[in-house]
């Protein structure tokens, strides 16, 4: 299977500011890929990032539900990737249709998800969390349009409604002087980090957990092999951009 971008962008900024850039998104499901248009036109449609009112796991600030899967943003900073299992293509061995008629059951079937995890770290790879952070925890940023509400079981614990929406979650000042934002469309996420002026951006360190191995694809593309496939981290990009607008692109790896 080939890889695709999925979950991350990394921008990073200066202003000048520098900013890096990381897209990712998940190679994991076997259906067939649409064409071009269809991709191209899934991911500019913009993901909301919506709070949790008790609809998830109490630990989740935040979440995106994407193409690709579910971006988490707990309530320390940590990214959670939920990803899909692969559709199974084959019958499960053992497995009869009684009725003859009806579609096999297994084709609406999944093999488990996976989970990836960031976390972002200090320079002995210890987690910083919002506890680095001016904040106590993420909080929404550019509001959108529309409302979104969840019910979830018979729990009304679980319930919630008429949630606001957000183009970006704000993780604060992580670093002295960086502020890394998310962003979420169809089936990308976007870690954009703005590196204040004579601020040091190598002062960023991710930690990814959950994957079998890790490499650096050909594009210069971060690939965290799963056991439901590889997944994709596109390679960043960084550009210094002025008070007027200007970009100037800056070598970033």
């Amino acid at each position: 299977m080939s890889v695709a971008p999925v979950f991350s962008v990394f921008r990073l900024f200066q202003r000048s500011t520098l900013a890096i850039v990381v897209a990712s998104f998940a190679a994991t499901v076997s259906a067939a890929a649409p064409d071009l248009p269809t991709q191209q036109t899934i991911a500019a449609i913009s993901v909301p990032f919506v709070p949790n009112a008790g609809q998830w796991d109490a630990r989740a600030a935040f979440a995106a539900q994407t193409f690709a899967g579910t971006l988490f943003v707990t309530k320390t900073g940590e990214l959670v990737y939920s990803l899909p299992g692969r559709i199974i293509a084959e019958p499960l061995m053992g497995e009869r249709t009684v009725d003859r008629k009806s579609p096999p059951q297994h084709a609406r079937q999944r093999r488990p998800g996976w989970v990836l995890c960031e976390t972002l770290g200090d320079s002995n790879g210890q987690p910083r969390g919002t506890h680095g952070s001016p904040l106590n925890s993420p909080f929404g940023n550019r509001p959108m349009q529309g409302n979104v509400s969840y019910s979830i079981g018979a729990d009304p614990a679980r319930h919630a409604g008429n949630l606001g929406t957000f183009e970006r979650v704000n993780l604060g000042d992580m670093y002295p002087g960086i502020n890394p934002q998310l962003r979420a469309t169809g089936d990308n996420g976007e870690k954009i980090f703005t590196v204040a002026p004579k601020q040091n951006a190598a002062l960023v360190n991710i930690k990814l957990a959950g994957a079998n191995a890790l490499e650096i694809g050909a594009q210069g593309e971060l690939i965290a092999h799963t056991g439901n496939g590889p997944v994709g981290f596109t390679a960043p990009i960084a550009f210094q951009e002025t008070v007027s607008g200007e970009r100037t692109p800056v070598a970033v790896a």
